[in-house]
Formats: structure tokens, C-alpha cells, sequence
């Protein structure tokens, strides 16, 4: 299960981080819109987002004992969590700016999505303490089931969105 969480952590970081660097001007401009005193560091800002993120993934994979990268991984989603909190109370019209840009505009889904997230690492960290070495067959078993659960809960907004359409 540690591995598990480890690769739908690492998943949501490697590919939100993605998505911010193939904009990463688009990224920098959301930041000013909704923070606009940023905008002297705000290039700085973005990448340091994008680094965090990739470096918190890298934690997560490679770091031992695993706890600490899960611990990680709960700092930097308390961090969004509270900047999507601050725009929904500021900036209802916003992009909340989890894959750059792009999204839809931010609602509770985002801030409910970031709960879950912190949940998982959560989870991960507390299981990471009773664990010895995990058998590779873990990871490979785990490898596809984490990504696709991962990515979901990325874009768990846009599955809410279609399903509100749909009714």
C-alpha cells in the first residue's frame, strides 16, 4: 500500500508539474492575476512551484525512510490547500492554476481534491513507519492502478464538471 501512495503521489506532482512548465509563462501571468504583489518574483515563483513539485516526487520515490517524503508531500498540500481556500474567498472566477493555467474556475471540488490528496500522503506516511523493504512485484502491481488514480484525482474537477453536465 506504501508503494501504492508513492506512485499516485509522485504521479499528481510529475504531471502538474509538467503542465505548468509547457506554459510556464501562462503559469507566471496566473500568479500575478491572483496574487498581483508577486509580480516583481513571479517568474521565480512559478518555477519554484514546478521545482517543488518534481522535488517533492523525487522525495517520494527515492527518499528513505519513505515517511519523510509523504511528509513533504502533506506540507506543500496544506501550502495549495491554503491558497485555493484564500481564492475562493477573493477570486470565485479564477483558474486555480493546479495544472497552470488551464482548469476550470475554482470551487470546493479543487480544495475537496487537495483534502484526499492529503489524506493519501497521510496514510502513506503512517504506513511508512511499520514498513521494511517493499518486494519489487509491489511496485509493478501498483504501478498502473496509482498512475490512473492519480491523474484522476488531478483533473477531479473536470470529472465533477462533466458529470454536472450530463444531468
Amino acid at each position: 500500500m506504501v508503494i501504492f501512495c508513492q506512485i499516485l503521489m509522485a504521479t499528481v506532482y510529475l504531471l502538474s508539474a509538467i503542465l505548468k512548465l509547457r506554459e510556464l509563462s501562462a503559469f507566471r501571468a496566473h500568479l500575478i492575476s491572483t496574487m498581483p504583489d508577486v509580480r516583481p518574483f513571479a517568474g521565480f515563483l512559478a518555477a519554484g512551484v514546478v521545482a517543488t513539485e518534481i522535488g517533492t516526487a523525487l522525495a517520494l520515490m527515492v527518499i528513505r525512510p519513505a515517511w519523510i517524503g509523504f511528509s513533504l508531500s502533506v506540507l506543500l498540500l496544506v501550502g495549495f490547500t491554503l491558497y485555493l481556500v484564500a481564492m475562493l474567498r477573493t477570486r470565485r472566477g479564477a483558474s486555480c492554476g493546479c495544472v497552470g493555467d488551464g482548469g476550470g474556475p475554482i470551487s470546493g471540488v479543487h480544495v475537496t481534491r487537495n483534502i484526499l490528496l492529503v489524506m493519501v500522503s497521510g496514510a502513506g506516511a503512517l504506513l511508512a513507519t511499520g514498513m521494511g523493504d517493499t518486494p519489487a512485484f509491489a511496485f509493478y502491481f501498483s504501478l498502473g492502478p496509482a498512475v490512473i488514480a492519480g491523474a484522476l484525482l488531478l483533473y477531479l474537477d473536470e470529472i465533477v464538471s462533466f458529470f454536472k453536465m450530463a444531468t
